[in-house]
């Protein structure tokens, strides 16, 4: 049997298999959570520290990219109907 590779979350330092959690490449960084909601807890924290000057592009593109995505997933819905 092979050895099972443990990763630890970065947020509540909870051991878990490798395959298993979050991870998130930000910045050339891989960050690892166990969870979604550790996961949450990081991104918000990120974000709250982010200067809201260099935030406001990044959340408008953001914005008008699902925006975007959810007007095309209602033109596929209402074509099948």
């Amino acid at each position: 049997m092979g050895r099972v590779i443990k990763l630890e979350c970065i947020v509540c330092g909870r051991k878990y298999p490798y395959g298993q959690g979050v991870t998130l490449h930000i910045a050339g960084r891989d960050l690892t959570f166990h969870s979604k909601t550790c996961t949450i807890k990081f991104v918000k924290l990120l974000l709250e520290k982010i200067p809201e000057d260099k935030l406001k592009p990044a959340l408008k593109e953001t914005l008008n990219e699902f925006k975007k995505l959810l007007e095309e997933r209602r033109k596929l819905t209402q074509k099948k109907l």
